[in-house]
């Protein structure tokens, strides 16, 4: 079983991360992982005294999470609480699974949900399926028992409640439904996170997004936001959550450590290019948000076979104070209510366009990036490094597609162009040669090898910068190029 250790719940380099660790207590990994259990009726009366014999927390109007019921004549001598079946406990199992895979944080499930092997009394976290109505004044879908809260109460043992009361909630407990939110957000209560809206930066109440729109999916399940922009399915069925957040990646990790051994081979990460929902009870999935947390490897996001404009952003969540990337760059589909986000240290390499106008962004390693069919948009937004930035577009068309140089990297190249309203590169900008020549060389394009490079210069006197490679001889002009 897994004891309990202190920590702060601050000081962690991001606001948003102080935001999420509660502090106070957590779960000790070093004396073993953290024992799980299903709730039965016949388990109250040890878990009561595990419980540090108080019973469940109440809603808001006062009605206990568990109602106890009369049994064989003596009064309240179990609970009216449903038996997880096999199929039940998979979305369980699945959170608890992502939590291990981001975070150096182990579970000992016990493996059989209806006649329990272990008493519920010997698990460090029991999960209960309650049934409470939802009321004008109170109710509850999923929560949970913070480590803190039980060290603090002297207790050995942590509760967690998932209603069956709330359809949406609990029939979309599928990755993608709404249900599988709020179990993700259970457990991330369980191992010591808070509600976003408690803390976050700029948060005025539960439902307000923040300044930069982070108080949401998929930047966060910690919130009660479970779609981006509303964008998903209004009864929860697809577009919400399939992992946690990058925010809750970071500050799981701020706690456990990072899982340094989870997805270290070439993976390939496909985006969705429709919603949808397979609702079959158990493993269903549906669309919606994976925040990629990768440990090494070649990797690729792509859209190979999709028909309509895509965004393929490479680049890590900042996890800074005050920038609106802060929680992620978004990959998604038009129109998808799904994608993808990368969490703050892992690395995403390549991006794979489909048929449509896509926008491929690169990160700042080598990347290797292929538009497709479609008219497409190379997006450099990162500092050039010929060793270790330096990016290849592996089919550049120059009739259909576009380079676009973000003005704060590419300062010479003057300040006009947003990626709302690109700005040409001026003619004079442009050099084809194996270097600049004249004052105002700035983007250079060796035919011989492919290179573009970047004079700062732009006289050849500096050392330029190597920061693409595209095919040879290509009869490339100042047209190709776009900033902003």
């Amino acid at each position: 079983m897994a004891g309990f250790r202190t920590i702060s719940g601050s000081g962690y380099g991001s606001a948003y991360i102080d935001a999420l660790v509660a502090g106070g207590a957590v779960w000790d990994m070093s004396t073993g992982p953290i024992t799980f259990d299903f709730g039965l009726r016949y388990d109250r009366p040890g878990s009561i005294w595990h419980h540090g014999g108080e019973g469940p927390k109440f809603t808001s109007d006062g009605r206990p999470y568990l109602i106890s019921e009369s049994v064989g004549g003596v009064e309240g001598a179990e609970w009216i609480v449903g038996d997880y079946r096999d199929v039940d406990a998979v979305p369980i199992v699945n959170a608890l699974a992502h939590a291990s895979a981001v975070a150096n944080v182990k579970f000992a499930v016990d493996p059989v949900y209806g006649d329990s092997a272990r008493p519920a009394s010997d698990a460090n976290m029991v999960l209960w399926k309650t049934h409470i109505e939802v009321s004008e004044n109170g109710g509850v879908w999923t929560d949970a028992d913070t480590p803190n809260e039980s060290f603090e109460a002297g207790r050995a043992q942590s509760w967690l409640y998932h209603s069956v009361y709330f359809g949406d909630a609990w029939d979309r407990s599928h990755p993608g439904g709404m249900g599988y939110t709020m179990i993700l957000n259970m457990v991330g209560k369980a191992l010591g996170l808070r509600q976003a809206h408690a803390e976050f930066p700029g948060i005025a109440h539960e439902n307000d997004v923040g300044p930069f729109g982070l108080n949401q999916a998929p930047f966060t399940v910690m919130s009660g936001n479970w779609s981006f922009q509303n964008s998903g399915h209004p009864n929860g069925k697809w577009g919400s959550m399939k992992s946690f957040g990058a925010f809750d990646i970071a500050a799981l990790q701020a706690i456990y450590g990072a899982n340094m051994t989870t997805a270290t081979g070439n993976n390939v990460y496909e985006l969705p290019t429709y919603n949808d929902w397979d609702e079959e009870w158990g493993v269903g999935r549906a669309t919606g948000w994976t925040c990629i947390w990768d440990a090494g490897g070649n990797d690729t996001i792509t859209a190979r076979g999709a028909i309509k404009s895509v965004v393929i952003d490479l680049r890590a969540a900042t996890l800074a104070n005050g920038d609106p990337n802060a929680g992620g760059f978004i990959s998604m589909h038009m129109n998808v209510a799904g994608g993808f986000t990368i969490a703050k240290g892992a690395v995403i390499e390549n991006a794979i366009g489909g048929y449509g106008s896509d926008y491929l962004i690169g990160n700042n390693t080598v990347n290797k990036l292929t538009g497709g069919a479609g008219k497409d948009f190379f997006v450099f937004a990162t500092t050039p490094n010929k060793r270790t930035n330096k990016d290849t577009i592996t089919d550049f068309k120059v009739k259909d597609d576009t380079i676009w140089l973000e003005n704060s990297i590419f300062r010479k190249l003057g300040r006009k162009g947003t990626d709302k309203n690109p700005a040409k590169l001026k003619a004079a900008f442009f050099k084809i040669g194996e270097k600049a020549t004249d004052k105002n060389d700035y983007i250079v394009y060796n035919k011989k090898t492919g290179v573009l490079s970047y004079d700062a210069d732009g006289s050849g006197k500096g050392q330029a910068v190597d920061f693409a490679v595209i095919k040879k001889n290509l009869p490339l002009t100042h047209n190709d190029f776009a900033i902003i």
